[in-house]
């Protein structure tokens, strides 16, 4: 081999060197960049967590005003029974005086029972209306939580595409990253599965409260009719007391 035929062989190795150099410096420039897919879609997942939490806070802020709504009407019924037994009692104090009062104390129940009508009703409709609200921003938080578990699942397809990717620089995280989204897709359905089991309690207890309330009005309802009876099966005052 002479000098020429050397320095041709030389130049072309430098060549191939060359050519291997940036074939190099490219496969680690794709590494990069997919390594950047990855983190950003890390960031997205972290977001979605994040969302989620405050998600269920909300839920613990609506179950805590539940348990306060329910805690102020149990008081309420507390106190109108409480105010039919002190009625009973005046009812039955009163008796002695009936001959001259009969008339003013009719008309006074009457009354007061139109009233405490009146006062029920609006109460059921208040109630009426905050179990409607109360659904309402359940199904905003439900549709928000369905939201946020399609951008996880958005962010777990884009992690799956750039692990693919990553595939051939990568593939001993293969079974780690799998493991990793199929837990997450794991919680983000029993979220969900816990929401739809919520939702489902709180719309049947909202039925039983009413269902309450309703035999509450029977009763009181059934409670004026035998007062009203035992009124009118009282004797007629005397003669020097009646009304002129």
């Amino acid at each position: 081999m002479n000098r020429k035929e050397l320095s041709a062989v030389i130049a072309e190795a430098a060549a191939r060197t060359e050519r291997a150099a940036a074939l190099s410096a490219e496969a680690a420039a794709r590494t990069e960049a997919a390594a950047a897919e990855v983190q950003e879609a890390r960031a997205r997942q972290e977001a979605a967590a994040a969302r989620s939490e405050e998600i269920q806070a909300g839920w613990a802020e609506r179950d805590r005003k539940q348990d306060e709504l329910l805690a102020e009407m149990k008081a309420a019924t507390a106190e109108r029974d409480r105010s039919q037994d002190e009625l009973l009692a005046e009812l039955k104090a009163a008796a002695a005086e009936r001959d001259q009062r009969h008339d003013e104390m009719l008309v006074e129940m009457r009354a007061a029972t139109a009233e405490r009508d009146r006062k029920h009703d609006e109460m059921l409709a208040e109630m009426k209306a905050a179990t409607a609200e109360r659904d309402r921003k359940h199904d905003e938080m439900l549709a928000e939580m369905k939201a946020a578990a399609a951008e996880m699942k958005a962010a777990t397809a884009e992690m799956k595409a750039a692990t693919a990717e990553m595939k051939v620089w990568a593939e001993e995280d293969r079974a780690w990253r799998e493991e990793f989204l199929r837990r997450q897709e794991k919680m983000f359905q029993d979220y969900l599965n816990r929401a739809d089991q919520t939702l489902a309690e709180t719309k049947q207890q909202t039925v039983e409260i009413i269902a309450e309330l309703r035999d509450h009005r029977d009763e009181r309802r059934a409670f004026k009719d035998a007062i009203l009876k035992l009124i009118d099966r009282l004797p007629p005052p005397p003669p020097h007391l009646r009304s002129a």
